[in-house]
C-alpha cells in the first residue's frame, strides 16, 4: 500500500509541474501583462485568443514579429482594417493572445471583444 501511495504522489507532483509550466508558457505568449479591465496582473490561466486580419503576408510577418507596436491599429474584432499599413484585411491572419486577472473579465471581454480590444496594453506599459 505503501509504494501505491508513493508513486500516486509522485505522478500528481508531476502533474502539478507539468500544468504550473504550461499555465506559464499560455501567460508568456500574451501580448499583455495587465488586465485590459482592471489593471491587474494577469493569470497564468485566463486567456483569450483573438484573431487579427491582415492584408498581406508582408504585413502578418511585421505584426507577428512584435505584436503589441500594432495594437492601437486594431480597430475592433474582428478588424476592418490591417493594424500595420491600415489597408483592407485580406486573406492573412494572426492569432494575439490576451490576457485578464480572473474569470469575470475574461467573460467580459469575451462577450464583446470590440468594446475592449483598444484598452490591451502591452507588456511593460503604464
Amino acid at each position: 500500500m505503501k509504494k501505491a501511495w508513493k508513486a500516486f504522489l509522485v505522478v500528481a507532483v508531476a502533474a502539478t509541474f507539468g500544468v504550473v509550466a504550461y499555465a506559464a508558457t499560455v501567460a508568456a505568449d500574451a501580448v499583455n501583462d495587465k488586465c485590459p479591465l482592471k489593471g491587474d496582473k494577469v493569470a497564468a490561466d485566463k486567456t483569450s485568443d483573438v484573431t487579427v486580419k491582415l492584408c498581406s503576408a508582408a504585413c502578418k510577418e511585421k505584426f507577428d514579429k512584435n505584436p503589441a507596436m500594432y495594437l492601437k491599429g486594431i480597430d475592433k474584432v474582428p478588424n476592418t482594417k490591417c493594424p500595420v499599413d491600415g489597408k483592407a484585411p485580406k486573406d492573412s491572419e494572426s492569432t494575439l493572445t490576451v490576457a485578464f486577472c480572473c474569470g469575470n473579465c475574461k467573460g467580459t471581454f469575451d462577450a464583446d471583444p470590440s468594446k475592449y480590444i483598444s484598452k490591451v496594453k502591452a507588456k511593460g506599459s503604464k
